[in-house]
């Protein structure tokens, strides 16, 4: 597949996608380099390659040099940002899920992997719901994938990842043993 960068003034517009000497149909794709993306997200550009890293943001590719992002996929990632910023306002329901905790104190990002924990392992069908409308389904694998061993039983282990296609971390006999006497993976 080839493209074509187009440009309005030194200014670059968009690209538009040839598929075997054909122009696509959609037209033109608006998109970002990646000191747009990071003006838009305001973050640093080492953060815009960390969202790459982790399949947050999707690149075309370099081009001339820099990577091209769609111009949705950054407005789409900043909104989200947005909602994740600050405090998350909890359901008064989740009380009994965070008993050592006041529901104001958590943070929806600095606490995620507790939110996860106890919302993946004990939470209702509601709360299930809720918890996907807010997190991202790359950020609820990531998890599963990496910290989820350590917090979550090895049923309901099994069945988030049978349920989001992840396959379950791989553990060596040693952490495993060091569960069963009572330790910390």
């Amino acid at each position: 597949m080839k493209y074509r960068i187009l440009f309005d003034q030194d200014r670059l517009i968009g690209i538009e996608q040839n598929k075997g000497g054909q122009r696509s149909e959609g037209g033109v794709i608006p998109v970002l380099t990646t000191a747009q993306t990071a003006a838009h997200l305001k973050r640093t550009r080492r953060q815009i390659y960390r969202y790459v890293k982790r399949k947050a943001l999707h690149p075309y590719g370099p081009f001339l040099g820099d990577w091209l992002f769609e111009k949705r996929e950054v407005l789409f990632l900043k909104r989200l940002l947005r909602k994740l910023k600050g405090r998350f306002n909890m359901p008064e329901t989740w009380k009994p899920l965070f008993p050592e905790y006041r529901l104001r104190d958590l943070n929806w990002s600095q606490d995620a992997n507790l939110i996860l924990a106890r919302i993946l392992e004990k939470g209702t069908r509601v709360d299930h719901k809720i918890i996907f409308k807010v997190y991202p389904a790359g950020r609820i694998r990531l998890f599963l994938r990496e910290s989820a061993f350590r917090e979550l039983s090895s049923k309901s282990l099994n069945f988030w990842c049978w349920w989001l296609k992840v396959s379950p971390p791989k553990l060596n006999r040693g952490s495993l043993l060091g569960q069963r006497l009572g330790g910390v993976a």
